[in-house]
C-alpha cells in the first residue's frame, strides 16, 4: 500500500497509526490558514491529525492523483455542519513517504469553522489553556461575519433568477 492509500485509508478510518504511517519521521505539514503555522515531525503532525479526527465528520477521499514524487488528495466532509473540501499537496521522499503536506481548504465558511475549531483544540493539547479560551472568543466574530455574509451578502451578487409564474 503506498503512503497516500495509506493516509486516505487511515483519515476515513480515523485511524491515527494508520495515517502517520504515511509520513517520514521529519515530515511538515503547512496549514491551510497560514504559512506561518508549520507542524514538523510526526509528535506535531499526529496532534493536528487528533484533532481533525475529533472534528471533521464523514471525511471521503474521491481524489488521489500525480506520480511518485508528487500526489494531490482531495476529501469532503462536513465541520461543524459545515460542509467542508480539503485539498492536500503530497511531496513525496525518496522512499515513497509523505515529506511535506500542504492544506488546502474550501470554501470560506468551512476554513473560519476550521480555524473556530482546530485553534482551541490544538491550543489545549498543548496545555495552553488560557490559549485556548483566547483563541475561541477572537475567532467568534469572523465566524459571524462569514455565516452572515455566506447567507445574505453572498445573494447580492449573483444573478436575478426569474421566478416562474405560479401555477393555478
Amino acid at each position: 500500500m503506498t503512503a497516500t492509500e495509506r493516509y486516505r485509508e487511515g483519515g476515513e478510518k480515523a485511524d491515527l497509526d494508520l495515517v502517520l504511517s504515511a509520513f517520514a519521521e521529519d515530515a511538515v505539514l503547512i496549514s491551510p490558514l497560514t504559512d506561518r503555522a508549520r507542524f514538523t515531525g510526526k509528535a506535531e503532525i499526529a496532534k493536528i491529525v487528533a484533532v481533525a479526527f475529533a472534528r471533521i465528520e464523514g471525511m471521503r477521499f474521491h481524489t488521489d492523483t500525480g506520480d511518485e514524487h508528487t500526489r494531490a488528495l482531495v476529501y469532503t466532509g462536513r465541520i461543524n455542519g459545515v460542509p467542508i473540501e480539503e485539498a492536500a499537496v503530497a511531496r513525496l521522499n525518496e522512499d515513497g513517504l509523505i515529506q511535506e503536506l500542504t492544506l488546502f481548504v474550501r470554501p470560506l465558511p468551512a476554513l473560519v469553522e476550521l480555524m473556530g475549531a482546530f485553534g482551541p483544540e490544538l491550543a489545549r493539547r498543548n496545555d495552553r489553556p488560557g490559549a485556548a479560551k483566547a483563541l475561541g472568543l477572537l475567532v467568534k466574530p469572523l465566524i459571524g461575519m462569514v455565516r452572515g455574509g455566506d447567507r445574505f451578502a453572498l445573494p447580492l451578487v449573483m444573478p436575478r433568477r426569474r421566478r416562474a409564474p405560479a401555477a393555478d
